[in-house]
Formats: structure tokens, C-alpha cells, sequence
């Protein structure tokens, strides 16, 4: 359901955020690039890249969701690999619940969608988007972790 009945034509502004989101995603990298010399820059590279691959794809179904599960290994691996988060930073923890939670809620309103006729229907619009916000949380903790050194990044 559309936010509010005939306000916009949507293609432009997913033009324009697509082609925004794809050259800050390439900024990033090539910002990145040295560190991917070391096991750790190649994986948070890797992983960054995949997540910007699936927050760009077609939206058609959510079971694109599983790929995520590769990039958060690969995060796990190089900086958590005995699974101990406090060497997470907080923003990055913080980041890391927004996703989980993205994908919680977007997972409920899929297996029990509510009516879209109902007062809340740009809520629920909104709402079946959670995923797509915690795809963009993910991308931003390995951007930070990327664009920061190793001991700087539990910091």
C-alpha cells in the first residue's frame, strides 16, 4: 500500500537512492581497499559487499534473507570468533539488535500479514519494510568496522 494514495511516482526517488546507496557502498571500499591485503579487510569487505548486494536486489521475497547468514559469519569469524560480543562497540551492538529485530518483525508480518485496508495501513506499510532497515543496520556496523581500525572498532 502505497504511504499516502497518488502522492509520487516512486521509480525516481529508488533511482536516485539506489544510485546513491551503490556509490557510497563503492566509497566505502575503496576507502577500505589497503585493509584488504589482511584475512580480516578481505571477510568485512566480502560481507559488505554482499549486504549492499541484497539491500539493492528486487524485493520479490524475503527468503533472500539466508544469504545474510554468510556476511554474519564472516563478522563473527574475524571479529568475535570465541562469540564474546563486548568486542562489539555499543553503536555496533545497537546495530546489530536493529537488525535482528528488522528481521523478526518483517518474518512475523510474512507468516500473519495484517489488513491493508485498516485506519494503520502506512504503518503496516512501514513496517513490512523492517528487513530492508536492518539490512542497512548490518551495512552500516561493517562499514564502521571496515573504515576503522581493529582495536578502534570495539571502542
Amino acid at each position: 500500500m502505497p504511504l499516502w494514495l497518488h502522492a509520487f511516482d516512486p521509480r525516481l526517488p529508488m533511482l536516485v537512492a539506489t544510485v546513491l546507496f551503490g556509490l557510497v557502498t563503492f566509497a566505502v571500499l575503496w576507502r577500505a581497499r589497503d585493509s584488504f591485503r589482511a584475512r580480516r579487510g578481505m571477510a568485512l569487505g566480502l560481507g559488505f559487499a554482499l549486504i549492499a548486494a541484497l539491500i539493492g536486489a528486487p524485493k520479490g521475497t524475503y527468503w533472500n534473507q539466508v544469504m545474510i547468514l554468510i556476511p554474519a559469519g564472516l563478522l563473527l569469524a574475524v571479529e568475535a570468533p570465541d562469540l564474546r560480543l563486548r568486542r562489539f562497540a555499543r553503536l555496533d551492538l545497537a546495530l546489530l539488535f536493529i537488525w535482528i529485530l528488522g528481521t523478526a518483525v518483517q518474518t512475523i508480518l510474512w507468516i500473519g500479514p495484517p489488513s491493508k485496508t485498516a485506519a494503520f495501513a502506512p504503518l503496516v506499510t512501514l513496517l513490512q519494510s523492517s528487513s530492508i532497515y536492518g539490512l542497512l543496520a548490518l551495512w552500516l556496523v561493517f562499514a564502521r568496522r571496515l573504515l576503522v581500525s581493529p582495536a578502534a572498532a570495539t571502542e
